[in-house]
Formats: structure tokens, C-alpha cells, sequence
């Protein structure tokens, strides 16, 4: 048997779909606005000094002192598309 659902709980609901997709729109515009200067550089080893994987993590711990969480989401987005990939840590 399923449960109904409250007037209050679809409005929630809808404010967090709302809330997510403003945010994902942010990671997106900045994401977009990287690319244009930068490609892809995060996927190629070679245009690090370090490790990619120890550059993003890095910046990651950077952006979350600041508190920039637009950014902090895309090094996320970053690591996870390196590490779903099966990269390792060193070149």
C-alpha cells in the first residue's frame, strides 16, 4: 500500500528540485566557462606538475576553506569522472 503524500511534502519536494537545479546550473556555467580556456585538462596528466588526481584534491581542499562550493562541486565532479575511470594517483 502506498502512502499518500501531503500538499507540504510536494511543495518541499518541488523546492528542493528547484534548489538543485539552480545549483547544478552554477556548476554548469562554470564548468562551461573553464572549457572554453581549458578543455578537458583535467582528464590529461601532462599538463600538471603533480599527479592530476593530488592537483584536484588540492584544489578541492582550497575551494572548501573558502567556502566557493560551486567550485568545490566540480572538483568533486572532477575526481569522481578521473576515478570512475580507474585512473591511479601518479603519472
Amino acid at each position: 500500500m502506498s502512502r499518500r503524500v501531503s500538499a507540504e511534502e510536494l511543495e518541499q519536494g518541488y523546492k528542493l528540485k528547484h534548489l538543485l537545479l539552480d545549483f547544478t546550473d552554477a556548476m554548469k556555467d562554470a564548468m562551461y566557462e573553464n572549457l572554453e580556456e581549458k578543455g578537458f585538462s583535467w582528464r590529461d596528466d601532462e599538463c600538471f606538475d603533480e599527479p592530476s588526481k593530488a592537483y584536484l584534491k588540492r584544489k578541492l581542499r582550497e575551494h572548501v576553506k573558502v567556502g566557493n562550493w560551486v567550485s568545490v562541486a566540480n572538483f568533486a565532479f572532477m575526481l569522481h569522472d578521473k576515478e570512475s575511470k580507474g585512473e591511479a594517483e601518479t603519472k
